[in-house]
């Protein structure tokens, strides 16, 4: 590269004269410590068989090695982080009653233009209309764990076995961590359900579905992410300046608050919305929704398959517990198991997000989350039993939602 005087050099080639200049890895590391590094495999982590077969150099012993630290796997619910769903605890009820009473439209008036001799009937029975549905209990979490904790203490060095009750600590903390993996899961259903059911008093009325035109979804102009934007306002606009039955499955009518609304989408709108128009915004306040965004990968519903359609569905293959250990497909009229990649097919993918009043989602608890321990004497072992019965995840379709879907137009 020809260079220039320093004063006109652009970016791009003040980066190049900076990187000719720059030790590289391959340009400064001697030859035997560049293959050890590079052709060895050591760079990513090696498991025990590869470990016990390296040997100390001078002594030609097996190497020592020392715990660095125990990791047990955590887990977040996306929807409960942005504050979507209410809890409530009733340890006693076996369902959940909601009543509804409202009384009927207004009459013509009987007080104006009242004459000598008129009688008025002021006893007319006139009946208001009250009807109530119930909630019922719907997931019941079981898991369990054996530890034997007389022959894992030996894994550990240190008279006080270093790291032992760390990695107990780990393993049950991910025993509880399965359960709140499986609440999100069952959340992320009932949207599906919301969505996508057609029960009466929960099917979407035509009012609560939303469309918004792009000519590529994949890749939308920042005309059409403006557009997103003012869609939402106006749905926002829509919900909250009068009350209307026109935005919940149920059809009531009540007043919404704006601050109980949530935008539940998926990352890549809600990162353009906040970010990639910003640079063509003169005021940064016009690509505000107003509304409290809670980004989520996907809306429930999802369907193992071979190739992401539902013509190669997966059936799902559990073990005598009730396990998840794989899948299956059908060959010539008979399940064998699948033993390839799973691609999931998506019921949602024209959904680009929903507001929503965030109580339209309910969890109800009946019971703590219990874990018992029972031990066997004459295996020497533990085994720990982690349950959460009686708990209720559902859908209040009384509540506004309103679901924004994308429509790809030829232009």
């Amino acid at each position: 590269m020809a260079v220039k005087g320093l004063g006109r050099l652009t970016n791009a080639e003040i980066y190049e004269v900076a990187q000719a200049k720059s030790a590289t890895f391959e340009n400064l590391t001697a030859k035997v410590s560049r293959d050890e590094f590079l052709t060895t495999g050591k760079i990513g982590g090696v498991d025990f068989a590869t470990v016990a077969e390296i040997t100390n150099e001078f002594l030609k012993t097996a190497i020592s090695w020392a715990l660095n630290e125990v990791r047990g796997r955590r887990v977040k619910n996306a929807l409960e982080a942005g504050e979507v769903g209410i809890r409530f605890y009733d340890e006693y009820a076996g369902a959940k009653q909601i009543m509804f009473g409202k009384a009927k439209n207004p009459v013509n008036p009987q007080y104006l233009g009242l004459k000598d001799g008129d009688s008025l009937d002021q006893d007319e029975v006139r009946k208001p209309e009250v009807y109530d549905r119930f909630y019922v209990k719907n997931l019941n979490y079981s898991n369990w764990i054996t530890i034997q904790p007389v022959m894992m203490k030996d894994a550990f060095n240190g008279p006080q076995g270093y790291g032992f009750s760390d990695l107990i600590s780990a393993i049950l903390a991910d025993l509880q961590g399965r359960y709140a993996k499986e609440a999100y899961l069952a959340e992320k259903e009932v949207i599906n359900y919301a969505i996508n059911n057609n029960v009466t008093n929960d099917k979407l009325q035509a009012s609560q579905i939303v469309e918004v035109e792009f000519a590529d979804a994949d890749a939308p102009t920042e005309d059409e992410m403006l557009n997103l934007i003012n869609t939402i306002k106006d749905v926002r606009d829509a919900i909250t300046v009068e009350d209307t039955g026109a935005f919940n499955a149920l059809g009531w009518e009540d007043l919404q608050e704006p601050e109980n609304l949530r935008f539940i989408a998926r990352p890549s709108y809600i990162n353009k919305m906040e970010t990639a128009l910003y640079t063509k915004l003169y005021n940064k306040e016009d690509a505000e929704t107003g509304i409290r965004m809670v980004k989520i990968n996907n809306f429930g519903g999802l369907v193992p398959t071979k190739d992401g359609t539902l013509a190669t569905e997966l059936n799902i293959k559990y073990d005598k517990n009730g396990a998840v250990i794989g899948y299956t497909e059908t060959v010539e009229n008979e399940e064998v198991d699948y033993t390839g990649a799973v691609e999931w097919y998506d019921p949602n993918g024209d959904v680009i997000g929903i507001i929503c009043d965030y109580r339209f989602l309910e969890i109800d608890e009946s019971n703590p989350y219990i874990l018992r321990v029972h031990q066997n004497d004459r295996g020497l072992y533990d085994n720990y039993f982690a349950h959460k019965p009686g708990d209720g995840i559902h859908y209040r379709s009384d509540r506004n939602f309103v679901v924004i879907k994308k429509k790809v137009v030829n232009q």
